[in-house]
């Protein structure tokens, strides 16, 4: 699962600049009940590593791409607090999920694990149908040039629909100042994370992620149960 994991993240970024927030995280929906799926009615081990590793390319897709997405929704003061919602979420499934698969622990034969990987669609099933009644990032939509759009969803979002108000118009400038910034370095490459300037950030940001994985709190959560 990390391996898919992996994966999906590095595609993440292309996946949801092609689609867009909404259409990347219903794709992550989608790909994790299938790899469910396949893991829920496994007869070898191969077939259930492959499901497994669809699983992973769910994860990676998804937890790359929805903080953004909360993010770029929230106006800045709630930015931590709707990101850390988030994280509080998951960590709400973790916790039904170790319940569930406890309880199936008493089950017979093969339902006892077929039954907690055929439960875990559910709230995927939910994500996808409830992204319908979200709005795109206007962040996005700005990158696209659709920029009357964008303004409408910051206005929907912020201003109970007032596109007048100032911190929509404070908002939208902020976005129109960051995409004419990107074109402006769209030669920029991941080679200018290495560079000296960047090397001390990037080194930061890479092993901040992997110190906070080899805690080992990830085999925790899998197998304490």
């Amino acid at each position: 699962m990390p391996g898919g994991s992996f994966v999906g993240a590095l595609v993440s970024g292309i996946l949801t600049d092609w689609l867009g927030r909404r259409r990347a995280i219903q794709v992550g929906s989608i790909i994790w009940c299938i790899g469910s799926a396949i893991s829920c009615s496994s007869f070898s081990i191969g077939q259930l590593v492959v499901g497994r590793f669809i699983n992973g390319l769910s994860v990676g897709i998804l937890s790359a791409q929805v903080p953004v997405y909360v993010a770029e929704l929230a106006q800045p003061s709630k930015r931590g607090t709707v990101v850390g919602a988030q994280q509080w979420a998951i960590t709400w499934g973790i916790l039904i999920m170790f319940y569930v698969s406890y309880g199936s622990s008493f089950l017979d034969g093969p339902s006892a694990w077929r039954l907690p990987w055929g439960l875990q669609m559910i709230p995927a099933v939910f994500l996808f149908f409830m992204v319908f009644i979200m709005p795109e990032s206007p962040r996005w939509l700005a990158k696209h040039d659709r920029w009357e759009e964008a303004h409408e969803v910051l206005a929907l979002v912020h201003a109970k629909g007032d596109r007048n108000d100032a911190f929509v118009q404070t908002e939208l400038q902020e976005i129109r100042d960051m995409v004419e910034f990107e074109r402006q370095n769209s030669d920029a490459s991941y080679l200018d994370l290495f560079k000296p300037n960047m090397i001390y950030r990037t080194h930061i940001g890479m092993f901040t992620q992997i110190w906070s994985q080899l805690t080992g709190m990830n085999v925790m959560m899998l197998y304490i149960t």
